[in-house]
């Protein structure tokens, strides 16, 4: 008889008060819950960085909402990741759902689906290893972070299929071009995850979809945090698991994000303003209003707008104007005006020099010239340079 399979929605890093991004979380959010009423898992389960910092009253009522509705359509396990704050989450246990649901901060090994879930919350240095230099402190914590996963080992090998839900940094992970390198935390290996005996692991904390073995993904963030994500794809996963040894088989939901368009604006004497789009746009520009900025049909209206104007210093009461221009055009957009270098030639004389000695004698001549003994000095070491280059 055939195995039974059961299938696992797989949710990454949530940021629930994620500074001026929080309308986004929560339109992922609404498009997870409405896109999980339609497919019915066996399991949902979250992998660590419910809220992006210490959570507001406001950050607490749009998870409670978010949980109670979520539970109505499979059991739900969520970890702890780095960016909650310690008991900040655990408060949610005593929500009253349908099905069951609970939210650990410390390694725990669960019962669902007819699944055996090990979860592993983000566990720091303090957390595993205390009063010790941080060079020992580091071992003795990887050390132990092994032994938790060879006592998951001890449950995750019978018969039943295992899932290992873990918010870690793993060896040959991608970043996205905004997210930080974490140099102080304990790095897995794919080889350590999979010596839990897990048949899936799902991970949390990098925000950028992504798989390192067949059984080993990142599901991402379910919106962009900052610039640096804005190419990035956002979605979840829906795991499917049979027997166990199997090899499961995942699917990548996207999720529906605002874009994240660059206007770069610079300015050439000949033709005034010039305005380029981000290649990928691959859009031709209409003039908008006679303004110095040009309108990119292209660009979504919902769009979360970067203009970067570019100007000569004797221009920027154009660059001023240029920024109320793109303000008028996108009120929320972010405006930065970068200064460009100028060089300046001092006089003819230098511009037109043929040598380090002429290029001298002629600065010289336009500032006071230092005492005779220096100059002959100098001049004596520059013809030993030029000397020594030509040999």
């Amino acid at each position: 008889m055939a195995a039974r399979t059961v299938r696992v929605a797989h949710l990454g890093d949530l940021h629930i008060g994620l500074r001026d991004r929080q309308t986004q979380v929560e339109r992922s959010l609404a498009f997870i819950l409405e896109d999980l009423e339609r497919l019915r898992p066996d399991l949902i389960v979250q992998a660590g960085d419910i809220f992006d910092t210490r959570s507001s009253i406001s950050d607490r009522n749009v998870l409670a909402g978010w949980l109670s509705a979520i539970a109505r359509n499979a059991p739900f396990f969520a970890i702890r990741g780095n960016h909650d704050v310690p008991f900040d989450l655990s408060i949610y246990n005593h929500l009253a759902t349908p099905h069951h649901m609970q939210i650990c901060e410390a390694p725990a090994v669960l019962d669902a689906a007819g699944l055996d879930v090990l979860a592993l919350p983000h566990l720091d240095l303090k957390g595993l290893a205390a009063d010790v230099s941080l060079e020992d402190g580091h071992r003795d914590s990887e050390a132990r972070l092994r032994a938790i996963l060879a006592d998951f080992r001890a449950v995750a090998g019978h018969a039943r299929a295992a899932i290992l839900l873990a918010h870690a940094d793993v060896a040959g992970r991608k970043l996205s071009w905004g997210e930080k390198q974490h140099q102080q935390g304990i790095k897995l290996t794919v080889a350590d995850l999979l010596s839990s005996g897990a048949d899936a692991v799902m991970l949390g904390h990098i925000h950028q979809l992504q798989s390192l073995d067949p059984r080993v993904w990142y599901a991402g963030s379910i919106a962009r945090s900052n610039w640096g994500e804005a190419d990035d794809e956002k979605g979840y996963l829906l795991w499917t698991l049979g027997a166990k040894g199997e090899l499961p088989q995942v699917e990548v939901r996207n999720i529906p994000t605002r874009p994240m368009v660059t206007v770069s604006c610079s300015w050439s004497e000949q033709d005034g303003w010039r305005t380029s789009i981000e290649t990928r746009l691959r859009s031709e520009a209409s003039a908008q209003r006679g303004s110095s900025l040009e309108k990119p049909e292209a660009i979504a209206d919902d769009a979360e707008v970067r203009v970067r104007i570019s100007a000569p210093e004797a221009r920027m009461a154009e660059a001023v104007q240029a920024r109320a221009d793109a303000l008028d055009r996108w009120p929320d957009a972010k405006v930065e005006i970068q200064p460009e270098a100028s060089s300046r030639i001092r006089c003819e004389d230098i511009a037109q020099a043929e040598s380090l000695q002429e290029m001298l004698e002629a600065y010289w001549s336009t500032v006071r010239e230092p005492p005779d003994g220096f100059k002959l000095q100098v001049i004596a070491a520059l013809a030993e340079l030029e000397r020594l280059a030509a040999a």
